[in-house]
């Protein structure tokens, strides 16, 4: 994180973010300009508290409570304040979606921080403090760590931040009151079928498109059906399928889940992310093992979902027989060790599924060029591929020139699972994955 981060008493704040980014101190009150209003970061640490522990109970609500998907409630709102130190009325915050709609997966995912314990993070395997430890940063490599997408791009946007905050409150609150996970195991199950059943958003401008290209819905038929709004009414329509490669036996995702758990008309099903930023070492580290635990209760309660983790917790032995044993009783839990650096091999850890690595992108990122570490297969979304429908970027090297003689065909990049016809992460577990450097 040294590359990505700096410290400050209680605030992830990424470097790409030193010009623009929000403040560290957060206004909270209402309203925001009140002389009851307080300033607090949004994680604490020692003595210095969250935010999160002054703004009420944070608990989620879905349909029941007139949500189109499941969101993360609290009772007062939170303000950040702009690059010119304004604070925008209109832009308080008092709830945000539970689950996140990532377009690359195509599928809802969780979300929490990324980036060490120290600055807010869950990703203890990204502790600055461990360099040179045991296993950790070997001289000469590039730990992949250093490099982590979710510290950039929509990542570092301040309304983002303050969800990652909630959500990790929301976690480690219900982790301290229940320190079985039971109780946090049965909200993120209930929230899972709620919005597989109910919910007709997924969290962009373009719902509806959204919505249909998130596999995880309802069985019907052979098919995963979706909510939408239709004329002020829910309807269930079929999602839309990921192709997927001939040595998998099966034609699409659908006819995947068909074959391999066997839904039921009107079960949940489909595909699930448990971390699209994060890790499942959240808060101390007497939580960690009750917060893997929890996910595999929730793998469990809905045993048509393939639930898929990447995770470093398997530098620490004790979350590998969690996670090992979590997976003993939940098959449809994908737990994948990922490597440290760019360019190891995949990780091998018994009790836990075929590990995931990262290659260097060669120019061009074509698919002949590209050299995986090991037996690792490459992620097809990293990789080009050429598109003889495609309109030549101008941006790109004689793009222009081209373009202008009306030439078609480019080197492109598929832009999620769906797109790439691809869903080993969750399908083909024994399969060694490697990732393009972000």
């Amino acid at each position: 994180m040294r590359r990505l981060t700096r410290s400050s008493p209680a605030q992830v704040a990424p470097n790409t973010m030193l010009r623009a980014r929000f403040e560290d101190q957060l206004v909270i009150g209402a309203p925001y300009d009140s002389p009851r209003a307080e300033l607090g970061p949004l994680y604490g640490r020692g003595d210095i508290k969250s935010i999160f522990t002054r703004v009420g109970r944070l608990r989620w609500e879905g349909r029941p409570h007139g949500h189109d998907i499941p969101v993360l409630r609290w009772d007062v709102r939170v303000w950040h304040r702009t690059r010119e130190g304004r604070v925008m009325p209109q832009r308080g915050q008092e709830q945000t979606c539970l689950f996140t709609g990532t377009t690359k997966m195509a599928c809802p995912s969780f979300s929490l921080p990324a980036g060490p314990e120290k600055e807010g993070g869950t990703c203890a395997a990204a502790n600055p403090a461990a360099e040179g430890g045991k296993g950790l940063r070997k001289p000469g490599k590039t730990y992949t760590c250093d490099g982590c997408y979710a510290l950039e791009g929509n990542y570092f946007q301040a309304e983002v931040s303050i969800s990652h905050a909630a959500r990790y409150h929301w976690v480690v609150s219900k982790l301290e009151a229940d320190p079985t996970g039971q109780a946090l195991a049965a909200d993120l199950t209930s929230a899972i079928v709620d919005y597989a059943r109910f919910g007709t958003m997924a969290g962009s401008r373009d719902a509806t498109f959204d919505r249909l290209s998130s596999e995880l819905g309802t069985w019907n038929d052979g098919r995963i059906r979706v909510p939408l709004s239709e004329n002020g009414r829910v309807v269930l329509r079929e999602a839309f399928q990921t192709p997927l490669p001939a040595d998998t036996g099966t034609s699409n995702s659908c006819q995947f889940l068909s074959e391999r758990l066997s839904p039921q008309n009107g079960e949940v099903t489909g595909f699930f992310r448990i971390h699209d930023s994060g890790d499942f070492t959240i808060g101390r580290p007497s939580l960690w093992a009750a917060y893997a635990r929890a996910w595999g209760l929730v793998a469990k309660a809905l045993p048509k979902v393939l639930f898929w983790a990447p995770t470093r917790a398997w530098m620490f032995p004790t979350m590998v027989k969690v996670l090992a044993e979590a997976k003993a009783r939940a098959p449809n839990l994908i737990v994948r060790p990922s490597a440290l650096h760019v360019g190891d091999e995949a990780p091998v850890v018994p009790g836990l599924d075929a590990g995931t690595t990262v290659f260097l992108k060669p120019g061009g990122g074509r698919a002949e060029d590209v050299r995986t570490p090991g037996a690792s297969y490459p992620c097809p979304v990293y990789v080009s591929h050429w598109d003889e429908e495609a309109l030549p970027d101008a941006k790109i090297k004689g793009g222009k020139a081209r373009a202008l003689r009306g030439e078609l065909g480019e080197w492109v990049e598929d832009k999620s699972c769906q797109a790439a016809g691809c869903r080993r992460c969750w399908a083909d577990p024994i399969r060694q994955v490697a990732y393009g450097w972000h």
